[in-house]
């Protein structure tokens, strides 16, 4: 991501330095819109006087983790919920955001069949 003052420079500017990089790399220009964008697995909401960071989703995502009755160790069928847990406390997302996690965080389990786990905001 690339952050610039539109008076001293421009889009087409910046792509052209970043392209020349290499001749195997190819980099596309993404535009912000209703002052958010999304960039890898953050999205980034332009506020008057600040940013605002969320956990972006693909809508392709389909929240399948290993199964808590499938034969994998413990700490395998666990490391997805560690992933999230630890990127949702770790990241600087506002409260609605860590509160929307912990509810998706909650349904995934439920999903791999973990009902016995509980999860509280």
């Amino acid at each position: 991501m690339i952050i610039f003052d539109q008076n001293k420079t421009d889009e087409k500017t910046i792509m052209s330095h970043v392209n020349d990089i290499g001749k195997h790399f190819e980099f596309k220009l993404s535009e912000e819109e209703n002052n958010s964008i999304n960039y890898l697995d953050l999205s980034i909401h332009r506020n008057t006087n600040s940013v605002d960071l969320g956990i972006y989703r693909k809508p392709t995502l389909t929240d399948v983790t290993i199964p808590f009755s499938s034969s994998h160790l413990l700490e395998y069928k666990l490391a997805a919920f560690n992933f999230y847990i630890n990127r949702m406390l770790t990241l600087p997302i506002t409260k609605q955001a860590k509160q929307q996690r912990w509810k998706i965080i909650h349904a995934i389990a439920q999903k791999m069949d973990f009902h016995y786990i509980s999860f509280t905001t």
